[in-house]
């Protein structure tokens, strides 16, 4: 996830993961400064093989602060605009085991 190397530049509408973030976050160890690096890496590598105006779904767990600071950090290096733009935060959102969400 930190190299999507093989695939092209904008080259996808969507970009979907479930708990791929978290994995790069905890591969990091107990190296903070290592997590906040491989989140931004996973980040960047998502931006360059999204279309531009393309939708990201991401669903965390352990790691949803440190993974909506690394959206947020993230930036239009020509501008230096803020990338990514949240549409829905459902950090308030709560599944149980049973699967229904409160």
């Amino acid at each position: 996830a930190r190299n999507l190397r093989r695939f092209d530049a904008e080259r996808f509408d969507v970009v979907f993961e479930k708990g791929t973030l978290d994995a790069v976050f905890l591969s990091g160890g107990v190296s903070r400064p290592r997590r906040r690096e491989y989140l931004d890496m996973a980040v960047g590598e998502m931006a360059r093989v999204l279309k531009r105006g393309g939708l990201v779904v991401s669903l965390s767990a352990p790691a949803t602060e440190y993974i909506y600071d690394a959206f947020d950090r993230a930036v239009v290096a020509s501008s230096g605009e803020k990338m990514w733009q949240v549409i829905r935060d459902s950090r308030e959102v709560y599944v149980t085991e049973d699967g229904f969400a409160r």
